[in-house]
């Protein structure tokens, strides 16, 4: 309620000073004039009432210590040499009548809420119309103008929606381009792990197709061979019976046997495997009469139990005729019985060693 009083006594001092504007200033208390309206005795009586000292039902007393003013001759008469009043400071209209109001104001009041009693009303200056502002009245008398427009649109309860849509638009359209960013990204990420496993996949297909030519390769030219050593191969007889086989037991042998039987009629031809030397030929006791033919790796071949022999030493190609199939030393039928002794040392299996030069045995 006091805030009420004051803006009213600040309206009334604004109203005090915009009247006496035009007042000089007074030059000493000859010059000084009264206030052109002041408060009723009524509101300053009660204004002195509230600001004195009370007894407990509120009733204003006075002091029984304070001394009373007694004015005498003496203090009133005039003094000499002292005929000069000095210069005082004169007080504005506005001032004294905004002093004035507010004691007032804040007196009636204040003695009226002590009495419980509602306070006095205070009208409030009257605010001039948007119309009459300065700078602002153009244009809310033109709304047709561009200016009135915008600050018509700025003005308006739906202009903080509008600017929040557009804030949750541009927000909207910032989380929509970062996930079409992020999904483009993911898409060439999975582009790129594609890529590399097609180039990992396709790496691993060339090396296995370069590994499967080279053992198809390889499988051709051992192919190759095969032909080529067939054809400086030959078989030691033409027509033949496969009989007792390397590694074999028999009464008829000391060890284990230590060729291959080839049976054949007596007469049959019997052939150089291969071209080499022929280093001896003769009786060889159980084995009969036997030619030893030495390959040019050192390998010999033993021919065995032959009726006859043909060529005794030097040089043999490939399928020369060198001694005939019998049935001489330790034998129970006409046969041929071959060795393979590789380096001239122990015996070895002498079909795995044929079919390993491209005969088919």
């Amino acid at each position: 309620m006091a805030a009420g009083w004051l803006d009213a006594a600040a309206a009334v001092e604004t109203a005090s000073q915009d009247a006496g504007a035009a007042q000089p200033e007074a030059a000493g208390p000859e010059a000084y004039e009264a206030p052109a309206a002041l408060p009723r005795q009524e509101d300053i009586e009660a204004f002195e009432a509230f600001g004195s000292a009370r007894d407990a039902e509120g009733v204003p007393h006075e002091d029984p210590q304070a001394e009373p003013w007694n004015p005498t001759e003496e203090s009133t008469g005039p003094r000499r040499a002292r005929h000069r009043v000095a210069k005082q400071r004169s007080m504005g209209r506005g001032s004294a009548v905004f002093g004035v109001a507010a004691v007032a104001v804040l007196g009636v009041g204040g003695v009226a809420t002590a009495e419980g009693k509602n306070p006095l009303p205070v009208s409030l200056p009257h605010l001039p119309d948007a119309s009459q502002l300065p700078g602002i009245g153009a244009l809310v008398e033109d709304d047709s103008a561009p200016e009135a427009k915008q600050v018509a649109e700025a003005l308006s309860p739906d202009a903080g929606e509008a600017l929040r849509n557009r804030i949750l638009d541009q927000a909207q359209q910032q989380r929509t381009a970062a996930d079409r960013a992020a999904r483009t990204a993911a898409q060439q990420e999975a582009s790129a792990k594609a890529a590399k496993s097609a180039a990992q996949e396709r790496v691993r297909a060339e090396a296995a197709a370069k590994k499967k030519a080279a053992a198809e390769a390889a499988k051709k030219i051992e192919a190759e061979r095969l032909a080529a050593l067939a054809k400086s191969f030959v078989k030691p007889v033409s027509s033949y019976t496969l009989t007792a086989g390397f590694g074999e037991s028999s009464s008829l042998w000391a060890n284990t046997h230590t060729g291959q039987d080839f049976a054949a009629p007596t007469g049959t031809p019997v052939k150089a495997i291969h071209s080499g030397t022929i280093t001896e030929a003769g009786w060889a006791g159980s084995y009969g009469y036997r030619i030893i033919l030495t390959l040019d790796d050192g390998t010999e071949l033993w021919y065995c139990h032959l009726s006859s022999m043909i060529v005794t030493s030097g040089k043999v190609n490939t399928g020369d005729t060198i001694g005939r199939v019998g049935a001489t030393g330790n034998v129970t039928g006409p046969h041929l019985h071959l060795e393979v002794r590789p380096g001239g040392g122990d015996p070895i299996g002498p079909m795995g060693w044929l079919r390993s030069k491209g005969l088919s045995v």
